[in-house]
């Protein structure tokens, strides 16, 4: 038996997730497999729907939001394949994408975790994978100095679509295709994570025990991105940086996180004041700009908690 189990976690996608499950099932040829779809106990139908038109589908309807971590790791348990996939619900797989990740996987047997290419609704491309975060690659991402010379990201002809499999320290948490054994060997996603920076640290453990982890541009997939946290931005922006401080807590050591705490602090301000200047100026005042200035107040309010 070598094929994969799809694990999907949804929350309030029901559309969403219903396209996702017709691209698996129209664009996966060659490979066997088995869907395993979790909900987050959504409020918009989204487990009817998905038990009216996909009966194959091993649906988990979970009557508490478990979170993003939480509900893969619910539903890995019930794999019955080598191979799994973690695969966010507002992705469209293109043709052949899961076959290409799992036959390059059964032909380099060594890798820890690989990855597609993955692309924006428009076609254009998503950055896909990282390097491993830093306090000094923080800082430079934090203030935007990819834009002078690439380090907290990897140059964009690193992603090009010509250029074979190459070795990456984070993939995108969209999708993620490992062996099953080694998920539960690493015992899954770490749970203290409800949401981002779960696969930050799963790659990092990957990355401990000496296996590695690709890119492979030959698997394409479109994300949608954020069509669930979208619905909470506010809270989804304090717990996106709320786990960053939580790994950084975890894999960095305390003076590295009080560090990062301080670089935080720093962005933050320095935002608040661009956009105080703009606003004066009355160059931008549009609705991004506002959404972020209240967003960095919120974070700098509650940054002495986090």
């Amino acid at each position: 038996m070598n094929g994969v189990s799809i694990i999907i976690v949804s929350w309030n996608t029901r559309e969403i997730v219903l396209d996702c499950l017709r691209s698996i099932y129209d664009n996966t040829h060659q490979t066997e497999f088995e869907i395993i779809l979790l909900d987050n106990a959504s409020s918009d139908g989204t487990a009817d729907a998905v038990a009216e038109e996909f009966e194959a589908v091993n649906l988990i309807a979970s009557q508490d939001n478990l979170g993003f971590a939480g509900g893969n790791n619910r539903a890995a348990e019930l794999a019955q394949y080598p191979y799994v996939l973690l695969l966010n619900p507002d992705t469209i797989v293109h043709d052949g994408a899961i076959d290409t990740l799992v036959q390059y996987f059964n032909e380099n047997v060594h890798l820890g975790a690989l990855g597609p290419r993955t692309e924006n609704p428009d076609g254009s491309l998503q950055v896909s994978a990282w390097p491993a975060p830093t306090l000094l690659r923080e800082a430079w991402r934090m203030f935007h100095l990819d834009r002078v010379r690439p380090l907290a990201e990897y140059p964009t002809a690193f992603f090009a679509a010509a250029k074979p499999p190459q070795s990456v320290d984070v993939l995108l948490g969209a999708c993620i295709l490992m062996k099953t054994k080694l998920y539960w060997e690493l015992s899954g996603f770490d749970e203290a994570y409800f949401i981002y920076s779960e696969e930050v640290d799963l790659c990092e453990k990957i990355r401990a025990t000496g296996r590695e982890l690709m890119y492979c541009p030959q698997s394409v997939i479109t994300h949608l991105g954020g069509q669930s946290t979208g619905q909470v931005a506010d809270e989804m922006f304090l717990e996106l940086y709320r786990n960053k401080i939580k790994f950084f807590r975890k894999r960095r050591g305390k003076v590295n996180t009080a560090l990062y705490k301080g670089v935080l602090w720093s962005a933050s301000i320095s935002r608040l004041l661009g956009s105080r200047v703009s606003a004066l100026l009355k160059r931008d005042g549009s609705e991004h700009v506002t959404t972020k200035t209240r967003q960095y107040r919120k974070l700098l309010a509650g940054l002495g908690e986090m």
